[in-house]
Formats: C-alpha cells, sequence, structure tokens
C-alpha cells in the first residue's frame, strides 16, 4: 500500500487567512445574485454559482469547497438529490438548505438528509453570511439546523385515507409550493435587494428617493406577511388535531403572559375556566389571535379584555370581551372571510386572516367561533369546545 502524503504548504500560506469558498445552486439568477452580494469577498467569502442540481455537482468535483447552498426546487436535479450525493461524495462539506417553502416538515426532511442548516428565504436570508460561517466552524460535524425542529413525525390519519384525500393532499401540497417559491420569489427578490440599497448606498439617494425606497421595502414586508398568512391558512387545512383534556387557566395564563408590552397600559384579566377537550396547540393559537385582536383594534385610553367560561351541557362556552373599536351586525361573519379587512390599513395593521385560521383550527377540534358587538361597543367573541372526551374520564394535562 503506497500512501501520498499532501506537500506542507509555506508557512505564509498556512497562517494567512484565506475566503470562506461557498458554492450556491439556484435556478432563479437574481436570487444567485442577491445570495452573492449577502456573502461578498471583502466580507471573506468566496463564491461561484450553479443554475441547478447537476452543475452543482460537476462545480463540487472540480472546486475545493467549504460550503454549499442549495435551493430545494430546482429544473431537473433538485436540491434534496444534490444533497443525497453530495453527502455521499463528501459527507464533511457542510451543506446549508434553503427554501421558499417554509414548513417544519421540510426543514427536518432536509436535516434528516443530513443539511447542516435550514433557512426560509423569505425571513431569514440575512442570516445566511451568519449561517455559512457557523456551519464552516470547528463544530461542522455537530452543527444543528436554524429552525431545526425535531425527527419527522409521521402523523396517524382519521378517518378514510382514500386515494381522493391523497391526491387532495398532494394538491394542497402543490398549492402551497406555488404560493411560497413562485409567487413569492419576486418579493423576496425585491425585499432584499431594496434592503440592500438601504444599507449600502444611502448617501446616494436624496430624501425623495430614501421615501421611495422606504415604501418599496414596507410593500415587499407586507407582501410577504401576506404569503406567510395564506400559507398558514393552508396548512391548516391539511393539519390533524391531537385533542386531550386541557386545563384552560394554565393555557390562558400562558397566553396572558405571553401579551406583548404596549405604549398604552394594557389589561387581560380571566376569571375561573372550566377543562376544554380539544388540541392544545391549536387552541393557544386561536386564543392568541383573539386577545391580541382585543388589543391591536382598540382605540381606548386603557384597553382591556376580559376571558370567561362555562360548561353548557357538554360544552365549553369561553367568551372574550374587549372595549375596542367593535364591530357591525352587518359584518360580525365577513371577519372570517380570508383577507377581508374592515379597517384601512394605515389605522390597523393586519393581512385579515387571523380570524378566518381561528375558525379553521377550532372546526378541526369540533368547536366553533362567532363574533358580536356589545352594547358598550367593543366585541365579545365566543369560543365553543367539547367539555369532554365522549366516555372519558382523562384528568386535565398540562398544557405546556
Amino acid at each position: 500500500m503506497t500512501l501520498t502524503v499532501p506537500p506542507k504548504l509555506p508557512a505564509s500560506e498556512e497562517t494567512a487567512p484565506r475566503p470562506i469558498r461557498v458554492l450556491i445552486a439556484d435556478d432563479s439568477s437574481a436570487m444567485r445574485t442577491l445570495a452573492r452580494a449577502l456573502l461578498p469577498l471583502a466580507k471573506g467569502f468566496s463564491v461561484v454559482v450553479a443554475r441547478d442540481g447537476a452543475e452543482a455537482l460537476a462545480m463540487f468535483d472540480s472546486h475545493r469547497l467549504d460550503c454549499v447552498v442549495l435551493d430545494i426546487e430546482m429544473p431537473g436535479m433538485g436540491g434534496f438529490e444534490a444533497l443525497e450525493e453530495l453527502q455521499r461524495r463528501r459527507p464533511e462539506v457542510p451543506v446549508v438548505v434553503l427554501s421558499g417553502f417554509s414548513d417544519p416538515v421540510v426543514a427536518g426532511e432536509a436535516k434528516a438528509r443530513g443539511a447542516a442548516a435550514y433557512l426560509d428565504k423569505g425571513s431569514e436570508m440575512g442570516r445566511l453570511a451568519e449561517t455559512v460561517r457557523r456551519v464552516c466552524g470547528p463544530s461542522v460535524a455537530v452543527a444543528e439546523p436554524d429552525n431545526a425542529p425535531g425527527p419527522i413525525q409521521s402523523r396517524s390519519t382519521t378517518g378514510d385515507d382514500s386515494s381522493a384525500a391523497v391526491e387532495l393532499a398532494a394538491e394542497l401540497r402543490r398549492l402551497e409550493y406555488v404560493i411560497s417559491h413562485d409567487f413569492a420569489e419576486p418579493v423576496r427578490i425585491m425585499g432584499g435587494f431594496a434592503t440592500l440599497l438601504n444599507k449600502r448606498y444611502p448617501a446616494v439617494l436624496d430624501a425623495s428617493g430614501q421615501a421611495f425606497l422606504a415604501h418599496l421595502v414596507d410593500g415587499a414586508r407586507r407582501m410577504q406577511t401576506m404569503v406567510d398568512d395564506l400559507l398558514s391558512y393552508s396548512r391548516a387545512g391539511r393539519a390533524v388535531a391531537h385533542p386531550e383534556l386541557i386545563d384552560l387557566a394554565q393555557l390562558v395564563a400562558e397566553v396572558i403572559a405571553e401579551v406583548p408590552p404596549a405604549e398604552r397600559p394594557v389589561e387581560v384579566t380571566a376569571g375561573r375556566l372550566p377543562s376544554a377537550w380539544g388540541d392544545v396547540t391549536m387552541l393557544r393559537t386561536v386564543l392568541r389571535e383573539v386577545v391580541t385582536n382585543g388589543l391591536r383594534f382598540n382605540t381606548a385610553a386603557s384597553p382591556s379584555v376580559q376571558i370567561a367560561g362555562r360548561v353548557v351541557n357538554t360544552s365549553c362556552v369561553l367568551t372574550v370581551t374587549d372595549n375596542g373599536i367593535g364591530v357591525s351586525p352587518v359584518h360580525a361573519n365577513e371577519v372570517f372571510e380570508l383577507f377581508r379587512r374592515l379597517n384601512p390599513r394605515e389605522e390597523h395593521a393586519g393581512t385579515g386572516t387571523g380570524l378566518a385560521l381561528c375558525q379553521r383550527l377550532l372546526a378541526l377540534q369540533s368547536g366553533s367561533i362567532t363574533l358580536s358587538p356589545t352594547a358598550a361597543g367593543g366585541t365579545v367573541v365566543t369560543i365553543t369546545l367539547p367539555a369532554a372526551a365522549p366516555s372519558s374520564t382523562n384528568p386535565p394535562r398540562n398544557p405546556s
């Protein structure tokens, strides 16, 4: 057996800092340009680019690389297929996976296939440089991905797992991909380059130019928020509830503790609450949205929200009452329509998806939600859930 020892580099070359060599593979030329701008040579990076997985593999063999950044969805050979081949050839080279299809399942699959990090193009491109530096450090072998979820969880389905249901689920996932990738890609590019302009060339623009750029950045941010909210609504349609007996007093206390600080004094209180049968994660999302709305759509000097609950027959009825701007009885049902806004955006922020998402999540738990005005001009939101599982005597489970 013959061992070939590589020649020792001169001392100057051994100690001289060199840039981190990164390969970026993405089918969008604008996204490749943006990634290169975020990894400039002046900051210690050397970047080469590829248009798809096959080209990335060819360049991987011909370049000495420290890191590979892969888009998941590319024509021909996609990112996951390329990732598997890269792991087979040189598993010591870390791979950062980029995706506009922000989904814990996708992030989990990236981790399971060997990715060192996972970044959402919509909200985390600004972290690309620090992520590449991290995974190229001494702890590359044990680096955990950003947004790292646990292992992929298999979900048991209820009802008929027919071919039609499988096809519908596939169509929904395809719709989510189109929304998050094809539809949101121009928004991400516009926002990314606008942010770079704002950071790097502020002195070039006069006051009017800076105002125009600020509007551009704000528009891209609002559009990305709408895309994210639409994806949340779509995913809720294929979610599976895992009901259990919930201690509502503890869950509501946790939601109240999460209320962000406000410029005005706010008050969120709860009375004695019963237990309810539902999915604790979904119900937490619903309560957080309803409480937040009660404080957001509120012009009172001291916004307040009161939460009460009672058992009626076999149902648990929660009421969330605020002293906000209220809703006309004529529009009480319209607020549950997707993207339906009753107030100008300049007065109250939001995309109009929150209550639609709440309605969908409660339906998955055999629950319901209604909204009506109060005599004092505020709003009362009524949430109904089963008080207990059929023939169940399970004790309340800690919602945390």
